[in-house]
């Protein structure tokens, strides 16, 4: 009987075994990652063996880090490599501003054959053109946009915008003799969706003129058009500089301003309700806010909106000599203003100012410590405190927030805070040590990056602000560093990790000449 027992019991410890065995090898594809109190868990996708042709420049990831997408090239052929799957071979590519459209469902570019292009969306070839350019998606994924000529011979060319394959009116072709795409910078061509991808408006060439086009309805021609379209947030207003006669003028909805002898810095406000510039007038230079003439000066720069649309400012030269023009009233005149801010909730405004060898950080007016110099400037996401780093010799670097010096280190990037505003990280560097700080605690020491503040280190915080994760360099490799815990390395991690939930994330990297997409799962112990 006791024989029977020990042969059933030493059975089921045998099944045991292989069970967890079993579970094991279905979990090929997780690597777990040791954690004091926590347990961080990496699931790895492959997104295909990397293209001996890469020509990497051309590598792009999709807006939310889930889709990757390159060119390469097969002896005298290009292809473009989606995902890791390889479509056709092409006499040549042309590659948009962004291969993917913004929900990442859409890829697009365009490709060219026998000295005709067409567009390849989804791996599907459209009509052929003769010339072909400026591809943009809309906001809502929903219409894609590009200029295209017909014609065989350059002379005879016509030129018309493409919307999701229909064309619209023709116009006369603004680019490049050849097949393919653009040969020149023409980006005042590009055709712009309104915010809520509702209306299309564009730069047309006609004749020896130019004029704007809204939904295929012309505007009225001028001589020249200096920018592309803007349009309000709320896609109700759109503006524009033309030249007529010699001199420019802002056109509101159709409407024209005055005349001045030049134009820059076109904006509205971000409620969409006010509209400023630049204007030259002789030698001198004036801000002019929906309609409005301020005071000339030799030269102004940096305009800005408070973030709530009420208030405006900028920098202007009186002399040698700059002031602060806040809703036009004048500040104290300094060497150098710099670092002009606003506060989230537009109450506070802030700056640095050189007064002699020394900078000084200005806040509503008062002026508070002085540095050699200042480095980074903002305000906290509650509006209350402005922090900033200003050094004083090369050889430090002081963490200010308000009036109080909190850290010094050799180096600091930029401050990033939590969403709920209650935390706050930052690179440091102190001698041959980098590490991230977050709330004056000091990380594990990290290889300095070839460029710190290269947007994939910057720390990020998950949605609920408890979480904290960031790409860091030891011996040549890319690691996850997520709450201390640290992933394997990878030869490159490719883009700036995203969050999916407060407890997971992804990104892409590159591992032994393959693309995977790393999925991290993080779980709490006292769950």
């Amino acid at each position: 009987m006791k024989n029977k027992k020990k042969n059933e019991s030493g059975g089921l410890h045998f099944f045991l075994v292989i069970l967890i065995s079993l579970f094991l090898i279905s979990l090929a594809g997780f690597l777990p990652i040791r954690g004091n109190c926590s347990d961080l868990t990496l699931k790895e996708t492959s997104l295909g063996k990397i293209h001996p042709g890469i020509v990497r420049e051309t590598l792009q990831i999709s807006p939310l880090g889930n889709r990757v997408a390159y060119v390469a090239k097969n002896g005298e052929k290009y292809l473009m490599v989606i995902d890791g799957i390889a479509g056709k071979e092409y006499d040549g590519i042309h590659l948009p501003i962004s291969i993917f459209s913004p929900d990442e469902k859409t890829s697009i570019y365009a490709a060219w054959r026998d000295n005709k292009i067409f567009t390849v969306i989804n791996g599907l070839e459209g009509k052929p053109y003769a010339r072909m350019s400026l591809l943009v998606f809309s906001p809502d994924s929903q219409k894609i946009a590009c200029w295209v000529a017909t014609g065989e011979k350059e002379t005879e060319l016509k030129a018309m915008v493409l919307i999701n394959g229909k064309e619209g009116p023709a116009f006369d072709w603004f680019g490049s003799a050849g097949p393919g795409p653009l040969g020149r910078d023409v980006k005042k061509y590009q055709p712009v969706f309104s915010p809520d991808s509702q209306h299309l408006a564009y730069v047309a060439l006609k004749g020896n003129g130019e004029l704007m086009v809204k939904d295929d309805q012309e505007g009225q021609e001028y001589k020249e058009i200096a920018n592309f379209p803007i349009f309000t947030p709320d896609s109700k207003r759109l503006a524009y500089l033309a030249k007529k006669n010699k001199k420019w003028m802002a056109v509101l909805d159709g409407v024209e301003g005055q005349e001045y002898d030049r134009i820059d810095n076109l904006m509205f406000s971000p409620d969409g309700k006010r509209l400023a510039f630049i204007a030259y007038r002789n030698d001198n230079q004036l801000v002019v806010v929906d309609g409005k003439e301020g005071k000339e000066y030799q030269m102004i720069d940096k305009i800005i909106f408070s973030p709530d649309g009420q208030h405006l400012a900028y920098i202007a030269d009186i002399g040698q000599k700059q002031v602060l023009v806040v809703d036009g009233q004048e500040s104290k005149p300094y060497d150098l203003i710099n670092h002009l801010v606003y506060s989230p909730d537009s109450k506070h405004l802030a700056y640095s100012a050189m007064s002699g060898q020394r900078e000084v950080v200005i806040v509503d007016g008062r002026e508070k410590t002085n540095h050699q110099f200042v480095v980074s400037f903002n305000f906290s996401p509650d509006s209350q405190k402005v922090i900033y780093t200003g050094r004083d010799g090369m050889e430090a670097v002081d963490l200010f927030v308000g009036d109080k010096k909190i850290k010094t280190y050799d180096e600091i990037s930029p401050v990033v805070f939590s969403p709920d505003g209650k935390k706050m990280a930052y690179w440091a560097q102190k001698g041959e040590k980098n590490f991230v700080v977050v709330d004056g605690v000091e990380g594990a020491a990290y290889d300095r990056p070839d460029y710190l503040f290269l947007a994939k280190y910057e720390p990020i915080f998950s949605p609920d602000s408890k979480n904290l994760a960031y790409v860091a360099v030891r011996g040549g490799k890319n690691l996850l560093v997520i709450n201390n815990l640290e992933s394997q390395p990878y030869d490159e991690i490719l883009s700036q990790p995203k969050f999916n939930s407060p407890e997971s994330l992804h990104f892409l990297a590159i591992n032994k000449n393959e693309i995977v997409k790393i999925e991290a799962s993080l779980k709490s112990s006292g769950k």
